[in-house]
């Protein structure tokens, strides 16, 4: 209540007015908080309980500790009290996390671009069709004019953009077989999980109607695909990824930084802030892996993990940009995006990856790789 109001005991509505600008500020200021659409959908994809299988593999680390490159391996050396030779664990998270960064985020961020496209012209088409600019198509029989794109045209090419993508990932890891038996186990089980926890399903209709038509979509669209057709598309590449298993053993299909950037670009995420998630997993994972290793206990890890960030944060921002640079070459001079973007892709640890190869041969083994 204003001055004037409390002498004259009558509210002028001066400060409920006050109330509702200070309350119109702040929603304007959280809906251009970009971040903020997609929070709840990045605290799931990194929560430890998404069944993504990442816990299974130790990023090299087993391999690497028993060969005496990560201390804390030989327990023959702590017996005799000598001191240990090869590198802090620190260290080796950092050397994993640049690794992996340099090799994998140039794939995620082209798949990101190719779901981030489909999302986007999956949302235009819709508006022209509610416009009545366009048709509304129901079924895939339909038969609009050949000039305007069709769902199931766009979600097809999306699709094939992505099989594309992932073939060419599997032909830079085929020279190290436990790398690709990783990263396609990793990601089929992410497609899977993603399917469940981020997919449009109808039988997830109960107390939809309690929920008004435009709450549900916001809702949607924050933490989840917000689409039939982009859960389509995902069901299509678990399909396409079985298939290519299938064919060549070899050679599988769905590996995790394509399956991992696919999932980004259709929750909304952007180039930079999907390459800082890849590479957070990818450090927890390796330290979660020391701890079950017996190098270090969880308080240590967690102290590493902390002192570790900042490298991991400066390599996902510095690879980010190289991706967004290479984008906007090939647009200026008319070329493939995708294949642009992945040429960017190079392992800068070759005894990290000639140590990793080498896992299968351990005489007793706690991960798969």
């Amino acid at each position: 209540m204003s001055k004037r109001g409390r002498e004259t005991g009558i509210d002028t509505g001066e400060e409920e007015v006050k109330k509702r600008k200070n309350a119109t500020k702040d929603m304007d200021n959280d809906k251009h908080d970009k971040e903020s659409d997609f929070s709840w959908a990045t605290w799931q994809l990194i929560d430890p309980l998404l069944p993504t299988g990442g816990f299974a593999h130790s990023c090299g680390l087993e391999a690497a500790a028993h060969a005496g490159l990560v201390k804390g391996g030989d327990a023959r050396t702590r017996r005799r009290g000598e001191t240990e030779s090869g590198m802090e664990l620190g260290a080796f998270a950092m050397e994993s996390v640049a690794n992996a960064v340099a090799v994998s985020v140039p794939f995620v961020e082209a798949s990101r671009l190719v779901f981030r496209g489909l999302v986007e012209q999956l949302e235009a088409l819709e508006k022209r069709a509610e416009s009545g600019g366009l048709e509304k198509q129901t079924t895939q029989t339909s038969t609009p004019p050949v000039f305007e794109p069709t769902t199931e045209g766009l979600v097809s090419r999306a699709v094939e953009d992505w099989i594309n993508l992932d073939r060419r990932l599997a032909s830079r890891l085929v020279g190290n077989a436990v790398a690709t038996r990783a990263s396609a186990a990793t990601g089929a089980a992410l497609l899977r999980a993603a399917l469940a926890a981020f997919g449009e399903n109808d039988d997830d209709e109960q107390g939809a109607e309690e929920r008004t038509e435009t709450h549900e979509k916001e809702e949607q669209r924050r933490s989840g695909f917000g689409s039939k057709q982009v859960t389509s598309a995902f069901l299509r590449l678990k399909k396409a990824s079985r298939d290519e298993t299938a064919r060549n053993s070899k050679l599988p299909g769905g590996h995790l930084p394509t399956v991992f950037g696919a999932a980004c670009g259709a929750l909304g995420f952007s180039g930079t802030h999907s390459a800082k998630v890849f590479a957070y997993l990818v450090l927890r994972d390796t330290l979660s892996a020391a701890t079950r290793l017996n190098l270090v206990g969880p308080l240590r890890a967690a102290a590493v993990l902390r002192r570790t960030v900042g490298f991991a944060n400066s390599e996902a921002v510095t690879m980010a940009a190289r991706c967004v640079r290479a984008t906007k070459r090939a647009l200026k001079k008319h070329q493939n995006v995708s294949l642009n973007v992945t040429a960017l892709s190079a392992s800068v640890s070759p005894l990290l990856d000639t140590t990793q190869a080498g896992h299968d041969l351990l005489y007793s083994r706690l991960f798969n790789s």
